[in-house]
């Protein structure tokens, strides 16, 4: 193919002068004299524990294809996800609990009309991961006391659920965020409604809860997530959600000030808890993002020098019952034993600086190419036999090389 040079100069040019606009921004200052005063007194360093013996983990991660493909109005949707149990061994490291755990596996069938057979079938694959009818999951939730204390409003089981946000059967973006985030949360539900105990479980993700401030509408896994707080809770054990990604901007002032505060002693291992609300302490780049979520406590945390620093997020109600003391001291005591706790899941030299349980959970579920391609001929094979033609599940994008 001819190169356009107008076309690459122009493209040079452009990048250039993003390039300078990012600069003038990432170099704006991000936090205050008097919040680094306040961030100064809250860094909290830790040394590594090696030899806990006994603490059970358990990692969750999935994945799924958003659509496995489609025909007509209709598209085939699936879903899977794995949880995983590992306990510390002391020096020897994280060892695998059996016998594992089957995976949440979900193949969901949505066409487009009529709404009320969508709205069936899309409830029915909630239904199916889930294991537990819909309106079972909101009463037992607590997401409506949450979702008052922030509208004032309060919503009958049957409204509820009349006004879950149920997407078109071609919004493959929404639809795949719901059911990966439902597969994830029905297989942490199947450990706890088993009473497969760990004192911990991870999740890859956030406490957030995108449609709590919402008049009416919310999300099927917005209730999910809240009863898996709840009914762990109930059984000991904490879910802990752990982000790659904190979406903080001036996160170098932090980390710049963390290694001012500890030195050399410990540099890479610390945590600083965020405010939890107006009436704490002050950051202005965590209130800007509504950081904590409602219902939620939420950290920064550093494991090691070649890892982000990432963001975890504690239900409140947990927080409040286990880790908070009237003492300051006690609290931050609790904090350091939490964190020493979950920095000896990220020890493990197979994933060096991050929870091994989800990274062992995400390995699991993870579906290859290959994988995928099998699926699909599985889906389309079933379909044949059953009557249809396979003519409809032909790509118009794979006929003429765009697929």
């Amino acid at each position: 193919m001819p190169i356009d040079f107008a076309v690459r100069r122009a493209a040079r040019e452009q990048i250039a002068a993003m390039a300078m606009d990012m600069a003038r921004w990432e170099n704006s200052p991000r936090v205050s004299d008097a919040e680094r005063r306040s961030i100064s007194e809250r860094i909290m360093g830790y040394e590594p524990a090696l030899d806990l013996v006994g603490t059970l983990y358990c990692g969750v991660d999935g994945t799924g294809d958003y659509p496995v493909l489609g025909y007509a109005d209709s598209f085939v949707y699936a879903t899977k996800a794995q949880c995983v149990q590992y306990e510390a061994g002391g020096q020897q490291g994280l060892r695998q609990v059996a016998p594992p755990m089957p995976p949440v596996f979900n193949t969901a069938w949505i066409p487009e009309a009529p709404e009320s057979l969508r709205h069936e079938r899309f409830d029915m694959a909630l239904e199916a991961m889930v294991g537990m009818a819909l309106e079972t999951i909101i009463e037992e939730s607590d997401y409506a006391e949450i979702k008052f204390a922030v509208l004032g409003k309060r919503y009958s089981t049957a409204q509820t659920l009349a006004n879950l946000i149920r997407p078109h059967a071609h919004d493959s973006g929404n639809i795949g965020i719901q059911f990966r985030s439902v597969g994830e949360l029905s297989a942490l539900a199947r450990v706890i409604k088993e009473g497969r105990y760990s004192d911990i479980a991870l999740m890859d993700g956030t406490l957030s809860l995108p449609m709590v401030s919402r008049d009416r509408l919310s999300l099927f896994y917005e209730h999910l997530k809240r009863w898996c707080c709840v009914k762990a809770r109930d059984q000991g054990m904490v879910p802990v959600w752990l982000s790659k990604s904190h979406g903080l901007p001036g996160i170098e002032s932090i980390e710049g000030i963390a290694a001012e505060v500890l030195g050399k002693t410990n540099p890479s291992h610390w945590f600083i808890r965020l405010p939890l609300d107006s009436t704490d302490w002050c950051l202005d780049i965590a209130g800007q993002r509504n950081l904590p979520p409602a219902g939620a406590v939420t950290y920064l945390w550093r494991t090691h020098v070649a890892m982000p620093v990432f963001r975890v997020d504690l239900d409140r109600v947990y927080w409040g019952n286990v880790i908070q003391d009237e003492s300051d001291s006690h609290t931050r005591e609790n904090e350091i034993k939490f964190f020493k706790q979950l920095d000896y899941a990220s020890r493990d030299m197979r994933c060096h600086g991050y929870p091994y349980p989800i990274k062992a959970a995400h390995d699991d579920a993870h579906w290859t190419s290959q994988d995928r391609v099998i699926l699909r001929k599985q889906i389309i094979d079933a379909a044949v036999a059953a009557g249809m033609k396979r003519s409809a599940f032909t790509s118009a994008g794979q006929k003429t090389g765009h697929g």
